[in-house]
């Protein structure tokens, strides 16, 4: 009898558990379901159910593409750049000046043209256009083109940084969800166990400790469910934010399966990343940049000339006289020796970040090489065999503990063996996937997806 109170005591838990159960496997199902193509599936059920969207890699980073907010503001500053180059290649404008009385005291005559005489018709034109002598125009429309390409590197190596973050939340996402997946079908599982071992508790067959501790083990299962689902909502936030997924929609990664490859030699590998990253090409553009900003300089110590033309009606040694002028800054105090020495020490400057970008490169690359060789190694060290065996220990262990053939001491430890091996799984083939994407974007090269 004392058996029968402790399972009416603890019957309103597991019915809840398995409710919560079924309600986390409904909504995480998508996540191990493999869909050759995407699919937007509407859950009818309420007006506040969110839209899943399964998707692809190459999908996501279609929508990266075309609608991230971070690529569309650096897409500005190119065309920022292009225009100051437009601006660059303009001339100075010419200066026009006029000069005439204001007032004529002989006549008290405001601006007075009454009469073709030196005392009422006076006025004098001029004209003055600026020419540089060391082509200083050519000179600024060059670094304006050089900037126009660093902003276009700029462009390239944020492209790769956000590409490799949105890869990242994919893999992780995807991840997430299997693991999810994973601990609902194990509560599940447990729910329904629990279920017969209630009516074993009536009829006397077991102790009301043994439905407590299986409670108790759907207890931990549930809140490592609700902590990963938590883990989920963070990435999902991150991963739509990089491709302007609408915020009601929950997106589910459709991962490949990862294969055996051959990695690249290390000096294979870190040629092609200094050959292809795009922050090696602008550290380099950058020391391209410096140099000309020291044309440029050296061509402002030269003096500009100042061309014009004047016309005076009355004012000079005879009437109607006209003229030509000339004139330019005497070089003496003012050569811009301190801009032009700052400009050299910019030179050196660029050529030492050009180096250590390089060197930098250089050590990402083999550390990427050595880490992808590791979760290799990992992963396809698995062997078929476990793998076949990992999805019947828990429903074998499940039956042998219903026929009294195991403990419940030795039930337990089983499902926690496999489940571990299978989180263990998950995660070594989201590292190796991870490897694989990171090496790629160091290297800015497409080694393993052609």
């Amino acid at each position: 009898m004392r058996g029968k109170n402790i399972g009416n005591a603890n019957g309103l838990l597991p019915r809840l558990n398995l409710r919560f159960g079924l309600g986390m496997l409904l909504l995480m199902v998508s996540a191990i379901t493999l869909i050759p193509k995407p699919a937007r599936a509407q859950n009818k059920g309420t007006d506040t159910a969110p839209d899943t969207l399964r998707l692809t890699l190459q999908q996501a980073e279609q929508l990266f593409l075309e609608n991230n907010y971070l690529l569309l503001a650096q897409k500005f500053n190119i065309n920022t750049s292009e225009a100051a180059v437009e601006q660059a290649k303009l001339w100075s404008n010419p200066v026009f000046s006029f000069e005439s009385v204001a007032y004529n005291p002989h006549t008290k005559k405001a601006f007075d043209y009454s009469n073709n005489t030196p005392q009422t018709g006076q006025y004098i034109l001029q004209i003055q256009q600026m020419v540089s002598l060391a082509a200083q125009r050519s000179k600024l429309v060059r670094m304006a083109e050089t900037n126009t390409a660093l902003q276009r590197l700029a462009f390239d190596d944020l492209m790769r940084t956000l590409r490799r973050q949105l890869h990242a939340a994919f893999f992780d996402l995807a991840s997430e969800q299997r693991k999810v997946a994973l601990y609902t079908t194990e509560s599940l599982r447990l729910g329904q166990l629990m279920e017969a071992q209630r009516t074993a508790l009536r009829s006397g067959a077991i102790s009301g400790y043994e439905l407590t501790r299986l409670e108790v083990e759907q207890q931990s299962l549930n809140m490592e469910i609700a902590a990963r689902t938590q883990t989920i909502l963070s990435l999902s936030a991150d991963f739509k934010l990089l491709t302007a997924i609408p915020a009601g929609t929950v997106p589910v990664p459709l991962t490949p399966e990862p294969k055996a490859t051959l990695l690249p030699l290390a000096n294979i590998a870190m040629d092609s990343a200094i050959a292809n990253r795009p922050d090696i090409k602008a550290a380099k553009t950058q020391v391209l940049y410096q140099n000309r900003n020291l044309s440029y300089q050296r061509s402002l110590a030269v003096p500009n000339l100042t061309l014009g033309a004047v016309y005076d009606k009355f004012g000079s040694a005879f009437n109607n006289y006209t003229g030509v002028s000339a004139s330019f800054d005497i070089p003496f105090l003012n050569r811009n020796q301190g801009n032009i020495q700052a400009a050299g020490i910019g030179i050196k400057a660029a050529e030492a970040g050009s180096l250590y970008a390089e060197q930098e490169v250089r050590n990402q690359v083999f550390a990427a090489l050595q880490q992808l060789q590791l979760a290799r190694n990992q992963y396809l060290g698995i062997s078929p065999e476990l793998r076949a065996s990992l999805n019947q220990i828990s429903a074998a262990a499940i039956s042998d503990y219903n026929k009294r053939i195991i403990s419940l001491i030795d039930f337990i430890d089983k499902i926690r063996t496999a489940r571990t091996a299978r989180l263990n799984e998950a995660d070594m083939r989201n590292n190796y996937l991870q490897a694989i994407d990171n090496f790629e974007s160091v290297t800015n090269t497409a080694f393993f997806r052609k």
